[in-house]
């Protein structure tokens, strides 16, 4: 997440595309890092993990969205960002209430959004991966 932050940090606004370009290219990500597709062919990992980085941060008041896919570091961001933590994980953002609350809340059905944070701390996947990595096509015939 803390490539995120750092993309978005001189707190003009960025555009998905230019938060992934200017990932990819700091972090010397290949043409294929870049189009690797997850198991569904619906997404890439990178914009993937890059969407999920965005929510958590949102979540925890670092970034807003001014405009649709437009994206913009917040007071509250700059200020972790001055500090210039080695990483921003989870369990980072766990510390910062409105993030933790948002953790807290329950989803329709009873399923909080904890236990889905937990599971992908634990996986280090997005909910995604973790999704279709537990797909399994079920082969059945039809009865006529």
């Amino acid at each position: 997440m803390l490539p995120v932050l750092k993309a978005i940090g001189d707190g003009h606004e960025h555009s998905n595309r230019e938060i992934a370009d200017t990932i990819a290219q700091e972090h010397h990500l290949s043409e294929e890092d870049m189009q690797q597709m997850l198991p569904s062919g619906q997404a890439t990992v990178l914009t993937n993990r890059l969407a999920w980085a965005k929510v958590y941060l949102k979540k925890a008041g670092l970034l807003e969205s001014p405009s649709r896919g437009k994206h913009q570091i917040t007071a509250q961001g700059k200020s972790i960002l001055d500090r210039a933590p080695e990483r921003i994980t989870i369990r980072y953002l766990k510390q910062i209430p409105s993030f933790d609350d948002w953790r807290r809340s329950k989803k329709d059905g009873g399923i909080s959004n904890e236990e889905i944070v937990d599971t992908v701390v634990e996986t280090g996947r997005t909910p995604e991966e973790l999704l279709e990595s537990s797909y399994e096509p079920v082969l059945f015939t039809l009865p006529f």
